[in-house]
Formats: structure tokens, sequence, C-alpha cells
């Protein structure tokens, strides 16, 4: 939100050339006030505490690579998942030397100029070979 916020501020509060004005000032009719410039202070100055600043530094770092950890598990659970899901449907099939099988065909080995009525299976191949 502070970025977003802070970018809002900006584009408001920038002169246009053509109008000589800033966009707030043309909506509200008066200019607009950084906090910074009238010395008011925000809630995240009046709420910093020097003291336990470093502490909770290092307690974040310590939350941030528990997190880490838990996203990475997350993940590895989320891969096995898919993995799992995709191989369930795999027909697994045996293939014995002197089989003959077709090969698809795919886009880039289909025929120019023949559209839906092109083959979508090739020759019949005979396998000579079974690899593991």
């Amino acid at each position: 939100m502070g970025r977003g916020l802070s970018k809002c501020i900006v584009g408001l509060s920038t002169r246009r050339i053509p109008m000589g004005e800033t966009l707030y000032f043309l909506v509200y009719g008066i200019k607009s006030v950084i906090l910074v410039e009238i010395r008011m202070p925000s809630f995240r100055t009046m709420n910093f505490d020097k003291k336990n600043n470093e502490a909770e530094l290092r307690l974040n770092l310590d939350l941030l690579i528990k997190r880490r950890e838990r996203a990475g598990v997350s993940q590895a659970t989320y891969k096995h998942q898919v993995a799992k899901y995709y191989n369930k449907r795999v027909k697994h099939m045996l293939f014995l030397p002197g089989d003959l099988v077709l090969r698809e065909v795919t886009l880039s080995m289909k025929e120019l100029n023949v559209g839906k009525l092109g083959l979508t299976w090739e020759g019949l191949y005979r396998i000579v070979k079974v690899s593991k």
C-alpha cells in the first residue's frame, strides 16, 4: 500500500505544464500537503522503537526463513500431486522387437494445403530395439 500511495501522491502533486496546476488542486480546489512538510508524524514514525528495532528485524528474518521452508514443502507437495494425477492417466504399453506401430503426425510434419483431411498417423514402423 505504501508504494501505491506514494505514487498516487506524486501523481496528484506533480504540476502539469498545460494546466499549470496539480490534479489535486483542480479536483479539490486546495493545495496538497505532504505530512513531512508540516512536520506531522505518521503512524509508522510514531510507533518506531529504536531499542527493539534490531531484535524485531532478526525475528522477521527468522520468520522469513521459516516461511520459505513452508513454501518449499508446499511446492514439493503440489508437484507430487500433479505428477500423481498425470501418471494415473498414462497408458503403459509394452512393445517388443518386431511389433508394428504408427507414428502421430504433428503439425510440423503435415503436408501443406491439406487442411482437416490430412493424415493424423503415418506409416507402419517396425520396432527393432526396446530401451528401458
